[in-house]
């Protein structure tokens, strides 16, 4: 009977991880998909839109994402590079 209690717990261990990385790649998805506008990109870097515009290039030469056309940034990109720096 221990066996088979075992063999069940390591079944849904792996149905759980599974599961996980599943949800995992479909939020990394979303987030490549999603864009911040320049005043979401200020907040995460707590500064203003204004002061960040003085010191984009800068950021940039540290290797913050490049703008995208319509004044975006890919979310997932901004949040890996914040995570880069900490």
């Amino acid at each position: 009977m221990e066996k088979v209690f075992d063999g069940f717990i390591e079944w849904l261990k792996g149905v759980i991880l599974e599961t996980l990385d599943k949800l995992v790649q479909l939020r990394l998805m979303e987030l490549e998909a999603d864009v911040y506008n320049l005043k979401e990109v200020a907040e995460k870097l707590n500064m203003s839109p204004e002061t960040f515009r003085a010191y984009q290039h800068e950021y940039e030469a540290l290797g913050f994402p490049k703008e995208l056309p319509g004044k975006k940034w890919k979310k997932l990109a901004v949040l890996n590079w914040l995570a880069d720096k900490n």
